[in-house]
């Protein structure tokens, strides 16, 4: 499930669950995990983003995390090193809407 932030909280109640992961992994109950995403956006919009470990650029607009699909998209020179990088944390590439690496989500994702 996604959830969105409550305010400036990233964070989420899930209730204790008393069942088994069955075949995966041990211990019982749901395995959780969350990507904060105030932390996965630019301070500011059209800041170039770099994720470890993902090939390629990304930007924010809006509050928006979009790839870049083209060195010079929106008159920007976003591959020549004239851009100062903001480097993400590596968990930025589980986005709540998907996989950032794929191109499926930068289809749908695209400045």
């Amino acid at each position: 499930a996604v959830f969105s932030p409550d305010g400036n909280t990233c964070s989420k109640y899930i209730p204790p669950s008393y069942g088994r992961r069955r075949g995966v992994e041990s211990g019982a109950g749901a395995k959780i995990s969350a990507v904060c995403l105030q932390e996965c956006m630019g301070h500011s919009d059209f800041q170039k983003l770099i994720i470890p470990g993902v090939d390629g650029v990304y930007t924010s607009v809006g509050g928006r995390l979009l790839h870049v699909a083209t060195c010079t998209q929106c008159g920007f020179l976003w591959c020549d090193g004239s851009m100062v990088e903001t480097v993400l944390q590596a968990r930025c590439r589980w986005h709540v809407d998907g996989d950032v690496a794929t191109s499926d989500w930068r289809r749908t994702h695209n400045l």
